[in-house]
């Protein structure tokens, strides 16, 4: 979770409901998003395991930002 809040540039309160300390409810809408991504990430990476996730998960697109900027044309 640490690599996340790093590469969304955020805190865990921006998913999670933290002063309840129930880190696993999807109570809030960016957590949803969140768990959405995840299962896409699975999907797109066969034999994923989030115990051990690769290095640029999240910044490749996120670059740090909780929304990430519109793709760029490199032709």
């Amino acid at each position: 979770m640490k690599l996340m809040t790093r590469a969304l540039g955020t805190e865990c309160r921006a998913c999670h409901r933290t002063g309840t300390r129930d880190f696993a409810a999807d109570t809030l809408a960016r957590k949803v998003t969140a768990r959405e991504m995840m299962e896409m990430e699975m999907a797109l990476r066969d034999g994923f395991d989030w115990r051990k996730p690769p290095a640029n998960l999240c910044v490749k697109c996120h670059q740090g930002r909780l929304k990430p900027p519109p793709p760029t044309n490199n032709d």
